[in-house]
């Protein structure tokens, strides 16, 4: 019973100050508050309901950041791929216009006939360089859409986290010792109102890319149209 009080009057002070290395700490370098989980040795098994709630919800937080993640890397290979296609219907345009130039150095008894299909080329390549050109847009604009989303799960992960320190610290100052009651949930409880913030705001940039994703997704719709139109006069 000694050794465990002298135990608790050395830890506390240090969990008062809340200051330890977490690995969900803030990305602006700022250190979190956080309860070791040594400090609940003491704390009864009815008065851990919160904190495993807290840890379920964190765990699913993980896993929405991991998702996110990897819907950015995906979309930057879409990207990449968009950009591949706009390379090639430039270089078509080019083809297409160089073929118009020598139609119409040809013989006047082909040449008609040769301008009009060079001309019909270069219709359809020009046509598919603005469907790629848009498409390379819509791709950029989606996948500042997706970083929006990771931001704002890894925001609601840091949240989370912070939900589980408050839970923790709750839980400890519930002990019926001075040195327990002396820490300072306050601390714990803003911590968690700043993160809530944080979120609410996150939610709105992604709303916000969510909108422009939207308006370069029409635009889109509408250049590919207007290729499937071009490709229907040609035949």
């Amino acid at each position: 019973m000694k050794m465990r009080t002298i135990r608790w009057l050395v830890l506390i002070p240090a969990l008062a100050i809340g200051c330890k290395s977490n690995p969900f700490s803030d990305r602006d370098g700022s250190a979190a508050l956080v309860v070791d989980d040594d400090f609940l040795v003491d704390v009864p098994e009815s008065d851990r309901a919160d904190i495993a709630v807290a840890r379920t919800e964190r765990s699913e937080m993980r896993d929405l950041v991991a998702i996110a993640e990897r819907n950015v890397e995906q979309g930057r290979r879409q990207l990449d791929v968009a950009e591949e296609e706009l390379a090639a219907a430039e270089a078509a345009v080019r083809t297409a216009e160089k073929s118009l130039a020598v139609a119409g150095e040809d013989d006047e008894s082909v040449r008609a006939s040769e301008i009009g299909d060079a001309n019909r080329r270069l219709e359809g390549a020009r046509a598919r360089k603005h469907w790629a050109r848009s498409k390379v847009a819509y791709q950029g604009t989606h996948i500042s859409r997706l970083e929006s989303q990771t931001d704002l799960a890894r925001l609601r992960l840091e949240w989370s986290e912070a939900r589980v320190e408050l839970a923790k610290a709750r839980a400890v100052h519930e002990l019926d010792r001075p040195e327990a009651r002396a820490l300072s949930v306050g601390e714990f409880e803003a911590r968690v109102a700043e993160k809530q913030v944080e979120v609410a705001m996150a939610e709105i940039d992604a709303q916000a890319w969510e909108k422009k994703a939207q308006v370069r997704q029409h635009a889109l719709d509408d250049r590919l149209a207007g290729l499937s139109e071009t490709r229907e006069r040609h035949h």
